[in-house]
């Protein structure tokens, strides 16, 4: 395989995987904040963990692809 086809490939699957990262915590904070019966003192502990992991997402993970372009 030549290299352009790993980091093409490579970052595809960075993207992807942040893309994905990024909406399911979404709808994990809208649906607690959004449906009556999820809006309980239990899943602001959900609510916290997905905002945590979405700040993962989106600070940390695109700076990793940065990282692996410039190797």
């Amino acid at each position: 395989m030549t290299p352009i086809f790993e980091m093409v490939i490579g970052t595809l699957t960075y993207v992807i995987i942040i893309m994905i990262t990024v909406i399911g915590n979404l709808l994990v904070v809208f649906s607690v904040f959004s449906y009556r019966p999820l809006n309980k003192v239990q899943n602001y502990f959900l609510v916290s963990l997905a905002v945590s992991d979405l700040t993962v997402a989106l600070i940390v993970m695109p700076l990793h692809v940065i990282k692996f372009l410039s190797s």
